[in-house]
C-alpha cells in the first residue's frame, strides 16, 4: 500500500452520497457505486489500479488480478508515466454537481496524483450517475512548469486511460464501430454498421486489437462488459488519437488519450500548466443476460449520459436545401419570401422546426470566410423581422445553417434577432484537438444562450474528423446523411440520391446500438426523384421509415402537390399523438436487415406495459407474410391496435413475442400499438 510522503492520506478523505449513488475514500481505497455497478480502486506507488468491479449485491467479480502490485495503475502515458514512475496523492475530493444543462446531475469524484520525475500532474474524474449501469471516467493532464520540449504523448498500444485485469481470453468478444462520411455509402452493399464476433481463446502472448471500434463488449457466464469510448472516432475515421481496444490474455486497454492539442504531425505545442488537457472519456457497462441485453445496457447509460428532454427533443424538422441542386441554386431557396412559403406549409404538413440552411448571409459571390454574418440585405430587407412573426404566427420554431467557424458573438445575435433554437453547423474539419474542444465549447455556449430549449445539427456526412457518434450529444443530434433532388442537365450524383431502402437500412443498423431518438432520418419528395427507384413508393411509406428517430424533411415541403400533402397530413397527425412516447422509448431492429427485399422493421419499447412497432414489407419482397420476431418484448399477453385503420388485431400468434404479418401488397407498412394486458 502506497501513502504520501507530505501528508497523512487519511486526511485526503471523503464520503458522499447522492440518491443511491455513493463515493467513498479512506486514502487508501476508492469506492464508488451508482446502486447497480460498484467498482474499487486502491492507491498504489503510481496511481489507482482497479480492484473490484461487479454489479452491486452480485457475488460475481470481473476483477481477478487486482491485487497484483505488476497492475500497478489503470493509466499509462507513454514516456511520462509509466509503471515504475513514482506518485504522490495531491487532493481527493468528492461533490454533488447539479443539473448543467443537458447534463444530468452527478455525484463527481477527482483524485489528483502529481510525478515529480515527469514534472505533470493527472486528475482521474469519475461521473457517478444514481441508478445507471455505467461510470464515466476520465484523465486530465496538466505540466506543472513551463516546458520547452516538444514531446507530446500518444501511442497506439501503450497509451492508455483505461485498463483492466481480467481474462478476457475466457469472454465472448463483440466490437462495434460506426461510419461517417455517410453520403458516400449510399448504397445497400455499403453498410453503416460494422461488428466482429470472436469467441476464441486469446492464450500467451497474443492479443486483439480493435483501432476502429466504438465499443466492445465482453460476457461471460451469463454476464457482459462493455467499455466505450467517448471520442469522435469512426470506423473510417480515426480523429485525434483515439486509440483502439486492445485485449491481452489477462486484461484489456482501452488506448488513445486524445491529450495532442496539435494533432497529425505537429507537436509544437507542449502541455500546458495553467489548466487539465483533458482525455478521452471512457464508459464501463455492467450488465446480466445475452447480447441483446448487453445493447440495452449501453443505451440505458447513453440515455444518462445524453439525457432526453420531451420539451426540447420532440420535434419533426424541415430544412430549406435539398429541392434545388447544389451550390446557388439552394441558396436561393433562403430567399425571404421562400422561407415564408415554407413557413406556411410546415405549418399546414404539422412539422414543428423550419431551418434556414446557406444561402442567407452568403451567395455564390460571398464565402463564409468573408461573410459578416448578417441576412444579406437584398434577401432580408428588414432582417429577421418578417420570418419572426411569422414563425410565431404559424406555431413554427425556427432553426439556421452557420459555417462551423462562425463567431460565438454573430450566432447568439442571429439567434436573438431570429429567435432561432435549432442550429446546422457545417463544414467542420477537427483534425486538431483543440479544434475539437472549442467547437464543443461552441456549441455549450450556444446551448446555455438558447437556455437549453434548441439543438446543435452534428454533421457525419464527410469523410474528414467531425463529431462522431459518442461525443457533444448533450448539445445536439446527429445529421447523418445528405440527400437532395438534382438538377436536370447536370451531372446525377448517386451519392446524394433518395433511396428510401438505404434509409431504411440506415435506420435498422442506427438502431441496433444507438438510440435512434437522437438521429435525423430524413425523408424526400419521392415524386421528384427517378419513378424507377424512390417514385416507386408512397409517401406515407418514406414518411414512416422516420418515425422513431427525428423526422427530416431535408427539402422544401411547398413542392409537394395536393395528393401527396393529403396523403401526409393524416400520418404526421397520428404520429404526433404518439412520438413522446416513442421518443422517450428505446428503439431496436426487428426482421431481416432491409435489402429492398425484407420483412424488416423497428421495435420501441415505450415502457415495461407498451410499445409501438412499425413492420415494412419492402418493395421487392415477394412473400404476403411473414413471422417477426420481438425479442425484447417481455412475455405476457397484449393488445394490438393498428394505428392508421384503428383496428384491434387478432394477432393467432403462438407466442406473444412473435408477430404474425400480412399485407397483399408491397411497399407497405403496419403502425402497430400494444398494451399489456397483464395484472
Amino acid at each position: 500500500m502506497f501513502t504520501p510522503s507530505s501528508v497523512s492520506a487519511e486526511s485526503f478523505s471523503f464520503s458522499q452520497r447522492l440518491e443511491e449513488a455513493e463515493a467513498s475514500f479512506d486514502g487508501f481505497e476508492l469506492l464508488v457505486s451508482t446502486g447497480n455497478i460498484r467498482r474499487v480502486w486502491r492507491v498504489t506507488g503510481t496511481g489507482l489500479s482497479t480492484t473490484s468491479l461487479k454489479l452491486a449485491g452480485d457475488a460475481r467479480e470481473w476483477i481477478e488480478n487486482g491485487t497484483d502490485e505488476s497492475v500497478s495503475c489503470d493509466w499509462r502515458i507513454f514516456r511520462l508515466v509509466e509503471k515504475d514512475t513514482p506518485a504522490v496523492l495531491a487532493s481527493a475530493r468528492a461533490m454533488v454537481m447539479p443539473r448543467e444543462g443537458s447534463i444530468s446531475e452527478r455525484l463527481q469524484v477527482e483524485i489528483v496524483f502529481q510525478y515529480p520525475t515527469a514534472d505533470v500532474e493527472v486528475r482521474y474524474v469519475v461521473w457517478i450517475f444514481p441508478g445507471a449501469e455505467g461510470l464515466r471516467t476520465q484523465l486530465g493532464l496538466r505540466a506543472l512548469h513551463e516546458h520547452e520540449d516538444d514531446f507530446w504523448p500518444d501511442y497506439l498500444v501503450d497509451s492508455y486511460a483505461e485498463r483492466l485485469s481480467l481474462p478476457v481470453g475466457e469472454t465472448a468478444r463483440l466490437a462495434v464501430g460506426y461510419y461517417n462520411d455517410t453520403q458516400h455509402r449510399n448504397s445497400i452493399s455499403l453498410p453503416m454498421l460494422k461488428e466482429e464476433r470472436r469467441s476464441d481463446l486469446l492464450i500467451g502472448a497474443g492479443y486483439e486489437i480493435y483501432d476502429w471500434a466504438n465499443l466492445i463488449h465482453l460476457r461471460r457466464d451469463g454476464a457482459g462488459l462493455a467499455l466505450i469510448k467517448e471520442s469522435h472516432k469512426c470506423v473510417n475515421q480515426e480523429g485525434v488519437d483515439t486509440g483502439a481496444f486492445v485485449l491481452r490474455e489477462d486484461g484489456i486497454a482501452v488506448t488513445g488519450l486524445g491529450l495532442r492539442v496539435n494533432g497529425y504531425g505537429d507537436t509544437s505545442e507542449w502541455i500546458r500548466t495553467d489548466d487539465y488537457h483533458e482525455a478521452w472519456a471512457n464508459w464501463c457497462v455492467l450488465y446480466e443476460g445475452d447480447e441483446d441485453a448487453g445493447i440495452q445496457a449501453v443505451k440505458s447509460f447513453d440515455r444518462v449520459r445524453f439525457p432526453f428532454d420531451p420539451a426540447r427533443d420532440v420535434y419533426l424538422n424541415a430544412n430549406t436545401w435539398g429541392s434545388r441542386g447544389s451550390g446557388k441554386w439552394s441558396q436561393e431557396a433562403a430567399e425571404e419570401e421562400n422561407v415564408l412559403k415554407e413557413i406556411e406549409s410546415c405549418a399546414d404538413l404539422g412539422i414543428d422546426v423550419l431551418q434556414i440552411d446557406d444561402g442567407w448571409s452568403m451567395d455564390q459571390e460571398i464565402t463564409h470566410l468573408d461573410t459578416d454574418w448578417n441576412p444579406l440585405s437584398y434577401r432580408y430587407p428588414e432582417g429577421w423581422r418578417r420570418v419572426r412573426a411569422a414563425a410565431k404566427a404559424a406555431g413554427v420554431k425556427m432553426g439556421l445553417w452557420f459555417a462551423w467557424t462562425a463567431p460565438l458573438e454573430q450566432m447568439k445575435k442571429n439567434c436573438d434577432e431570429g429567435d432561432f433554437l435549432y442550429l446546422k453547423l457545417d463544414f467542420a474539419l477537427l483534425n486538431y484537438r483543440h479544434l475539437v474542444d472549442e467547437f464543443l465549447a461552441k456549441a455549450k455556449a450556444i446551448d446555455l444562450h438558447n437556455q437549453h430549449r434548441g439543438r446543435v445539427n452534428w454533421d457525419l456526412t464527410e469523410r474528414s474528423p467531425r463529431i462522431g457518434y459518442f461525443l457533444g450529444r448533450e448539445y445536439g443530434h446527429l445529421f447523418v446523411r445528405n440527400t437532395q433532388w438534382v438538377r436536370t442537365g447536370t451531372q446525377r450524383t448517386v451519392h446524394i440520391d433518395y433511396l428510401p431502402e438505404v434509409w431504411l437500412r440506415d435506420a435498422w443498423q442506427y438502431a441496433k446500438h444507438l438510440n435512434l431518438n437522437q438521429i435525423y432520418l430524413t425523408v424526400q419528395n419521392k415524386d421528384r426523384f427517378d419513378p424507377a427507384l424512390a417514385g416507386r413508393y408512397s409517401h406515407a411509406y418514406c414518411f414512416a421509415i422516420t418515425m422513431m428517430g427525428i423526422p427530416t424533411f431535408f427539402q422544401e415541403t411547398h413542392l409537394y402537390i395536393e395528393a401527396a400533402r393529403a396523403e401526409l397530413r393524416p400520418l404526421i397527425a397520428l404520429y404526433k399523438e404518439h412520438r413522446t412516447k416513442i421518443l422517450g422509448g428505446y428503439v431496436t431492429p426487428i426482421g431481416n436487415e432491409p435489402s429492398g427485399k425484407s420483412w424488416t422493421g423497428l421495435h420501441c419499447r415505450a415502457s415495461e406495459t407498451e410499445g409501438y412497432v412499425i413492420v415494412f414489407r419492402e418493395i421487392d419482397n415477394q412473400e404476403s407474410s411473414a413471422v417477426i420476431d420481438l425479442p425484447m418484448l417481455p412475455e405476457g399477453s397484449y393488445e394490438w391496435t393498428e394505428l392508421v385503420n384503428d383496428t384491434v388485431w387478432d394477432l393467432a400468434q403462438k407466442s406473444s413475442r412473435e408477430l404474425k404479418c400480412s399485407l397483399p401488397v408491397p411497399g407497405r407498412f403496419l403502425f402497430l400499438h400494444y398494451i399489456s394486458l397483464n395484472e
